[in-house]
């Protein structure tokens, strides 16, 4: 017997949620991941761009102008998503930016 972690109810079954909570917090309606991300293309890219970037701005987000931290890191972001067509290795279609930047923005994103 396992207690949902949504709910606290006991519950027969696999996993940490009941359910009724399992696709709400389970992950069942997340998007699959783009593999572009996993490339090794991407990671040298990333790695490179971000390096670049420090070293011209210091570590602070192009966005929003606050400095990374531990919890906020800088990421690289895709200024014409993915989704939208955007180039996946473009530099001029990537920017540096804090992750809690980045995930604002593509929360924005998925709503329009």
């Amino acid at each position: 017997m396992r207690v949902c972690l949504g709910c606290g109810v006991p519950f027969l079954g696999r996993g940490t949620y009941c359910e009724l909570h399992q696709g709400r917090f389970g992950g069942f309606h997340r998007r699959a991941r783009n593999p572009v991300y996993d490339s090794t293309e991407w990671q040298r890219l990333r790695r490179r761009l971000i390096a670049a970037h420090v070293a011209r701005h210091g570590a602070r987000c192009s966005c929003c102008g606050r400095a990374a931290t531990k919890r906020d890191p800088l990421s690289l972001d895709h200024i014409e998503g993915l989704s939208r067509g955007g180039a996946p290795y473009d530099p001029v279609n990537l920017r540096v930016i804090l992750r809690s930047c980045n995930a604002t923005k593509g929360l924005r994103d998925a709503r329009r």
